[in-house]
């Protein structure tokens, strides 16, 4: 059974006014048919997001922002090994780039963006030791 709260509602709606931006910027940059398709994309995520969240098992709660301590420690878990894949595939264009002789900054700028916010997090989220 689907239930409607306005946090299911919350990424979704988010998704739709970020991909209406993004669609925005398209038809300005590359003409009216890009946008369209963009746009036709944000929204199609969005809507898949909330059917998602509706769902009644891990992956549905995970989505749906009503997760139980077991199902966050999985989206967590998710969350890490996407942030190391990511971090991979910077360094793997980094070298490619290189061997190419071509621009590295793209790649230079996300990796001093992760290693930065990671610092960053280490710092915010740190536990203190218990006496």
């Amino acid at each position: 059974m689907m239930r409607l709260s306005s946090s299911r509602l919350r990424v979704p709606a988010l998704m739709l006014i970020l991909g209406t931006g993004l669609a925005l910027a398209e038809a300005v940059g590359q003409g009216w048919h890009s946008g369209i398709l963009v746009e036709g994309v944000a929204v199609v995520a969005a809507i898949g997001y909330f059917l998602i969240g509706g769902m009644s098992n891990d992956v549905g709660a995970i989505y749906g922002s009503s997760a139980d301590e077991r199902q966050q420690m999985v989206r967590l878990r998710a969350q890490a090994l996407t942030a190391e894949v990511t971090a991979l595939a910077v360094v793997i264009g980094y070298m490619v780039q290189t061997a190419r002789q071509a621009p590295t900054w793209p790649f230079a700028v996300i990796a001093a963006v992760a290693a930065v916010t990671f610092v960053a997090a280490l710092a915010i989220q740190r536990v203190s030791p218990r006496p």
